[in-house]
């Protein structure tokens, strides 16, 4: 059971307050730190926040979590270069799509994308260079496979290879999805007042 320290007899869904998830590069975190400001604005206006660095203990299964955010009625995704070169956060990225059917409509309606100065997303030459970073990954571990016979990789593993074969294929879908999204870009106009236009789009998502 993944719980929040300091409650630990509650299960998820069982909190008071209205419950948002934030999907993130930890990488980019410890660069620029957003994720801590944002995340303390907005549980001081009543949002249970999720978020793995507070709610994982040792022991926990990271895939169980991972699970557990991309089936969230709303999440902030705060999308960087890091982001879009992790295959943790790409996993949780995919799964967000898949859920929402692949419908653009819906996927946008269950995200908060915050888009990070480095994400590089606004052109269609920068999401390609994402959908090509994804099929150079694939098509080594591909010529690897190939090299040494499919009996050298597990089936977990097999799981995440076909994966990374879908985030190049399905990547360029996504980003433009999120371009597509009116929000501010501009750090100091995302944390105004609170975060106040996270918290507007937060709202927006829960209804």
């Amino acid at each position: 059971m993944l719980r929040k320290k300091g409650d630990a007899n509650k299960k998820i869904g069982e909190f008071d307050e209205p419950e948002v998830y934030v999907s993130y590069a930890w990488a980019r975190e410890r660069k620029d730190p957003l994720v801590e400001e944002l995340c303390t604005a907005l549980a001081a206006h009543g949002l249970h926040v999720h978020r793995d660095s507070e709610e994982m203990q040792p022991g926990d299964r990271i895939s169980r979590y991972m699970e557990s955010l991309s089936a969230g009625r709303c999440v902030v995704v705060v999308l960087s270069e890091a982001y879009l070169r992790s295959e943790s956060c790409m996993t949780e990225l995919y799964r967000l799509y898949t859920n929402a059917r692949q419908r653009d409509e819906e996927f946008l309606h269950r995200i908060v994308p915050l888009v990070q100065d480095d994400a590089r997303i606004s052109s269609l030459r920068e999401r390609l260079a994402h959908a090509a970073y994804w099929k150079t990954e694939h098509d080594e571990l591909d010529t690897l496979i190939r090299k040494h016979g499919p009996e050298v990789i597990g089936a977990d593993d097999f799981h995440r290879f076909k994966r990374i074969g879908d985030f190049y294929r399905h990547v360029g879908d996504i980003l433009a999805y999120v371009n597509d999204v009116l929000v501010p870009r501009d750090r100091l106009a995302l944390s105004r007042d609170g975060f106040a236009i996270v918290r507007d789009l937060i709202d927006l998502a829960l209804v």
